[in-house]
């Protein structure tokens, strides 16, 4: 049987047969939308239509320099973040690589109830930010992610000097907290992972994936408990902030499964988006 052909002389035809292969940003999102193997979180300062003025989400930021009082989780999961009054919101500023900006004195999110247990039962645990902390001179949380009793899951601070940062890990509230983690704070952009290995007794702190890394052990190797009720903190615990703390965007994941390609899409992801 012959007829017409839909390929012009001397020109092949191909099909794909499957899947093509996904870009990075849908490898980074397909990870969320997989809600039986990961919990987590997206949060995209690039991406002005998940940030606004108002708790309510009715007065949409448009301009450098609008106060930002709630900010979306893009992933799916409806983990996002809420200032907990008008004086507590960070401010919008756009440009190549937008980010929210600290006010030095009482900027906080807050994380709202439907983030909360991320990170509990979990074998693994991904948070990775674009932060720069040029201008921090005091002692003071970055991100803070309790456990039911009030103490740190994880956080990311600056150590007694100011010129270093810490992370600090805890399985569970009754735990004693992982030896500190200090590495030299830089000055410009970066991006820092505090990763928990729960099932095997390990907790990282790194920058810019290779570029220095501490490393602690937790008290205990088993999977993490509790869930975070007391709240979760960005830019500052108990009313305090930084001047000129910069949040440029960030993930968290977390999962009873190994984890380390994602990981590294998360990564790269991070790293495009926020030009590190």
């Amino acid at each position: 049987m012959t007829g017409p052909s839909l390929v012009a002389k001397g020109k092949t035809f191909t099909k794909t047969i499957g899947r093509r292969p996904m870009t990075l940003e849908q490898r980074v999102f397909d990870f969320f939308s997989d809600k039986r193997a990961y919990r987590g979180a997206i949060w995209a300062p690039w991406d002005i239509s998940t940030l606004f003025q108002d708790a309510n989400g009715t007065v949409p930021v448009t301009a450098d320099g609008d106060p930002v009082r709630l900010m979306l989780d893009v992933s799916g999961n409806d983990a996002h973040w809420l200032a907990p009054s008008d004086l507590a919101r960070p401010i919008y500023k756009g440009g190549a690589q937008p980010y929210l900006q600290g006010n030095g004195t009482s900027s906080e999110m807050v994380m709202v109830a439907a983030g909360l247990g991320i990170t509990s039962f979990a074998n693994e645990v991904s948070v990775q930010m674009g932060l720069l902390a040029d201008s921090i001179s005091l002692y003071r949380t970055i991100l803070f992610i309790r456990t039911s009793s009030n103490n740190e899951r994880l956080a990311l601070g600056t150590g007694a000097s100011a010129g270093e940062l810490r992370g600090r890990f805890r399985r569970n509230w009754s735990d004693t907290p992982a030896t500190d983690v200090f590495l030299a704070r830089p000055n410009g952009a970066h991006l820092w992972e505090l990763y928990a290995n729960y099932i095997g007794g390990e907790a990282t702190l790194t920058r810019d994936v290779t570029a220095a890394s501490g490393s602690s052990v937790l008290p205990e190797s088993q999977i993490s408990e509790a869930a975070e009720s007391a709240g979760t903190h960005l830019f500052g615990f108990s009313g305090t902030g930084f001047a000129n703390m910069r949040f440029y965007g960030g993930i968290i994941l977390a999962s009873e499964l190994d984890i380390t390609d994602q990981r590294a899409d998360i990564a790269a992801y991070l790293a495009e988006k926020i030009g590190i």
